[in-house]
Formats: C-alpha cells, structure tokens, sequence
C-alpha cells in the first residue's frame, strides 16, 4: 500500500511537471484505486476463512483490471509525459518500514498529528490519525517534528500526494541521514 501511494505521487509528480493536460482525471483514477484497494485490505482484515477466496478474487479482478486498463492503455498513452531527467524528478529511494510519532505542523498554531509508515532519505509516507485540514494539500510546505529524533527530528518537506484515507507523501528537503533512519525503523 505505501509503495502504491509513492509511485501514484511519482507519477503524478512527473505528469504534473511535464505539463499533462490530463491530470485531473489521471489522478481520479489512481485515487480511485487506491480507495478501492483500501477497501479490500479492510475486508481481509475483517473476513474470516470463507470469504478469503472471494476477497482473494476481487483482488486479481482490480489488479489484471489495473494492469490492462490503466497501465496498458492510460499510462501508456501519458507515457511522453513521463520523462523524470527533464525536471530532475527521480523515482525515490527504497524505503524502510518504520512506525513512531509524528507531528505534522503547518504554522506553529496548526498542528496534525500521525504515524510514520515508511521512510527514505528523501521522502516518507505518513498517516494522519486525526481528519486532513483543509489546508493540507498536494504542494503545501510544511514541517515535520519527528519525535524520536528529538532537537533534531524538526524536518522542511512539502506534499507530493494527499490520499482520501490520510495518508501523505512527502519530500524532504534535506535528506535525512543513515542515523536518523535507524532510529525511526520499527523494531
């Protein structure tokens, strides 16, 4: 799920800079995907042994839908448009599954708090425990205060991707340093 979010948040990235004129609806298709893969992830949670190979179904139906649909033929023809070295944006490092605090802050008087779901050098995934604000969009700077870093946990990022369910993605603007990771590395 994290990785669905960071590459929808590439890709997005990529068409967004070279200028897609289909954007709006390329994202209602990865955000409609995203929400319905949500939607089975709960159901497994939730399912018992029976409705396993149902559920099991409804997954291959969304992913060979996804694959001949959407890559196959959206992608596909949005391909163009997908050239990173043209606006220096690269595809991100891989991350580290980690899990602690955070504080999301956008002025010192609003805060969202969340979890740390994945991180790299350079990004990170964070889910937001508590509703998004209205001001938390795709483009919004903000500063994260890592907790388990203390003084020097205080990190300028801005969003790459907002999801319905809470989830962000954001770039780091410094990109944070093999200590720092190893202590924010779920355990």
């Amino acid at each position: 799920e994290a990785y669905v979010q960071e590459h929808l948040a590439f890709e997005e990235t990529l068409l967004s800079k070279n200028g897609y004129d289909d954007l709006a609806a390329h994202k209602r298709a990865h955000d409609d995907f995203a929400k319905t893969a949500r939607a089975l992830r709960d159901r497994i949670s939730q399912s018992g042994l029976d409705d396993y190979k149902q559920v099991a179904q409804a997954l291959f139906d969304l992913l060979s839908n996804w694959l001949v649909d959407h890559i196959m033929a959206e992608d596909k023809a949005a391909s163009a448009f997908m050239v990173p070295g043209a606006h220096n944006v690269q595809p991100r490092p891989p991350r580290i599954r980690a899990i602690d605090d955070v504080i999301v802050a956008f002025s010192s008087d609003q805060k969202v708090s969340g979890l740390l779901k994945n991180v790299s050098p350079g990004s990170m995934l964070v889910s937001l425990t508590s509703p998004l604000p209205a001001w938390l969009n795709q483009g919004a700077r903000v500063q994260l205060h890592l907790l388990p870093l203390g003084a020097e946990g205080n990190v300028s990022c801005s969003i790459t991707r907002v999801s319905d369910d809470g989830g962000i993605v954001v770039a780091i603007d410094k990109a944070l340093d093999m200590n720092q990771m190893a202590r924010l590395i779920k355990a």
